[in-house]
């Protein structure tokens, strides 16, 4: 691979990250699981590599790979595995650990794989591999850095800090609408930053937060098509535009909360006028302004799902390996790695031009608007 010298445990969990690629699943390396999102929630863990796969339904299914190089309690290791899978509804983990057969028999009572470094050769060499290869998200020489180089870009007004930490974090915890919300919310704000004055290493670094953001906003939408994939047009578009408004508060909960705190402040002003009339409001709220283009976008890829079809996989290799490293596209790599790349490209500018339209972000950092 390469001119730096990577920790045989980081090189692992690369190797693990690339495996799941060449399994079909978009894989994401190092999410730190929180209680929650606020700034008194606490670590649960972080994950080493979570891969992510959806059907042409929609329907997603989502594995993890534990990746531990060196010497381990595994019995306890196993237990604290099963614990976090099911607190987070993993569907299925891979253990990469040496084990003994004791070990391997309550980690089948777990419904999980464990399996040693010599198996994991074995693996990669059934996916016919390339062990030299280390394209896009899964080279760590790029990677194992590159959120650290965001983290200390200074503009004046941004929230990096905060960006950074929705993407290897808060993300993974809010509901579907919330994220896409946060998301282009995330994107808006990047779109503030002068491009032109970052120096080479911010640029990179400031790229990469927006194709991981656009991949992200990408996965709350494929679990939208999900929700709405057997409601007939006006449904879906009136069940999006619902959580759009109120996310997992429906709009009527949200008119009782208000005309109570109303009442409640009305009967307090009451014991100083015992004259005043309390009154029942409803909250005007609408959804945001791209909710229609996000009902357009969800209602193509449902009519045409194999643009969905592998769509994470291939933003992961475009974005991270040509558009990040400022390559041509290489069209023997790419057939080579994404049997649906064809018509991924029409899904993936569907999805682009919806975010250029209500972000601000400059399309010229997408090769395939270029």
């Amino acid at each position: 691979m390469a001119k730096k010298q990577i920790e045989k445990g980081n090189l692992l969990e690369f190797r693990a990250k690339r495996l799941l690629f060449y399994m079909g699943y978009y894989a994401v390396h190092n999410i730190l699981i929180k209680t929650s999102n606020d700034q008194f929630s606490d670590e649960v863990t972080d994950l080493d590599v979570l891969g992510i796969q959806y059907t042409n339904d929609f329907r997603n299914s989502t594995i993890w790979m534990d990746c531990k190089s060196g010497k381990i309690k595994t019995m306890e290791r196993l237990t604290w595995i099963n614990g976090v899978k099911n607190y987070l509804n993993i569907d299925e983990v891979l253990f990469i650990a040496n084990s003994k057969k004791s070990a391997l028999d309550y980690a089948s009572q777990l419904n999980i794989q464990i399996f040693d470094q010599q198996v994991f050769d074995g693996i990669e060499k059934r996916f016919n591999i390339n062990t030299n290869n280390w394209y896009g998200s899964w080279n760590p020489e790029i990677m194992l850095s590159i959120n650290q180089q965001f983290k200390e870009i200074t503009i004046s007004g941004v929230g990096i800090k905060k960006i950074s930490d929705f993407i290897t974090s808060d993300y993974w915890i809010y509901d579907t609408f919330t994220g896409i919300k946060k998301t282009i919310s995330a994107l808006r704000e990047l779109s503030r930053i002068p491009y032109e004055v970052l120096n080479v290493t911010e640029k990179q670094a400031f790229k990469w937060s927006v194709y991981q953001l656009t991949i992200l906003l990408t996965n709350s939408i494929l679990k939208v098509n999900r929700e709405v994939f057997y409601l007939e047009k006006t449904k879906r578009e009136e069940y999006i535009d619902q959580k759009l408004i109120a996310s997992d508060i429906p709009i009527n909960r949200r008119n009782e909360i208000f005309n109570s705190a109303v009442y409640l402040i009305s009967e307090k002003l009451k014991n100083s006028n015992p004259e005043l009339a309390t009154t029942s409001l409803d909250v005007n709220v609408s959804p945001p302004q791209y909710a229609e283009a996000l009902n357009n976008v969800v209602e193509r890829l449902i009519s045409f799902p194999k643009y969905a079809d592998d769509i994470m996989r291939t933003m992961d290799l475009l974005f991270m390996e040509f558009d990040l490293l400022d390559k041509p596209l290489d069209k023997e790599i790419i057939n080579g790695l994404l049997p649906n790349y064809e018509d991924n490209v029409i899904g993936i500018k569907i999805i682009l031009h919806f975010i250029i339209g209500n972000s601000g972000i400059d399309k010229k950092l997408y090769k395939l608007l270029g």
